[in-house]
C-alpha cells in the first residue's frame, strides 16, 4: 500500500477507536447520568420527527436538573460530531485509495467528491444545526419558538439521512472491495 493510503487508513483507524470510545461513553455513563437527572434516556437529538408539543412535554418531563445536564451532552456532542465526521472522510480516502491501488478501480471525481466530502459534511453541518437550535430551545425554555422547533426537526431528520447515507456507502465500498477481490483471485486460478 502507498504511503498515502496508510496515512489515510491510520487516520480511520484512530477516528473508529475514538468514535468507538466516546458511543461506550456516551452509551454506559452519560444516558445513564442523564436519566438520573431527567427520568428519561431520551434526548432531543435522538428523537426523529419531534415537534413543539412533544418537545415542550420532553422538556417538562426532563426538569431543571435534567435541562442543566443537557448542557454536557451538547458538549460531548461536539466532539462526537467531529469525531464521526473525521472517521467518515479519512475512511472513504483510505477506501478510494485502496480502490484505485489494489484494483486499479477509478470512479469520477464528481461521485467521488458527493460521496467522500459532501454527504459527510452535510452530516456534521445538520448536526452542528440542530445543537444549535437545540441550545436555544432549552435557554429559551419555557418560552420555546415553534419554528426553531421546526428548523431543530429538519436539521436532525437531514442529519440522520445524511449519516445513513455515509454508512451506507461504505458498507457499500467494502462489498465492492471483496467483489473485486474474489473477481482477481478467481483470475489468478485459470
Amino acid at each position: 500500500m502507498s504511503e498515502t493510503s496508510e496515512k489515510y487508513k491510520k487516520f480511520s483507524l484512530i477516528f473508529l477507536i475514538i468514535f468507538f470510545i466516546l458511543q461506550v461513553l456516551w452509551s454506559f455513563y452519560l444516558i445513564p447520568k442523564f436519566k438520573t437527572y431527567s427520568g428519561t434516556s431520551q434526548t432531543i437529538d435522538a428523537t426523529i420527527n419531534y415537534d413543539y408539543e412533544s418537545i415542550m412535554e420532553l422538556l417538562i418531563n426532563y426538569k431543571i436538573s435534567g435541562i442543566k445536564f443537557y448542557n454536557y451532552l451538547q458538549i460531548f456532542d461536539i466532539f462526537y460530531s467531529l469525531t464521526y465526521f473525521l472517521f467518515f472522510i479519512f475512511t472513504f480516502k483510505f477506501l478510494f485509495a485502496y480502490l484505485e491501488e489494489k484494483f486499479l478501480f477509478y470512479i469520477s471525481k464528481i461521485i467521488y467528491i458527493i460521496i467522500s466530502i459532501i454527504i459527510p459534511t452535510l452530516s456534521y453541518i445538520f448536526d452542528s444545526l440542530e445543537n444549535i437550535f437545540i441550545f436555544i430551545i432549552r435557554i429559551n425554555f419555557p418560552y420555546i419558538s415553534k419554528s426553531i422547533v421546526a428548523f431543530s426537526n429538519i436539521s436532525t431528520l437531514l442529519k440522520f439521512l445524511f449519516f445513513s447515507i455515509s454508512t451506507l456507502s461504505i458498507i457499500l465500498i467494502i462489498i465492492k472491495i471483496f467483489y473485486l477481490y474474489i473477481k482477481k483471485l478467481k483470475i489468478k486460478e485459470k
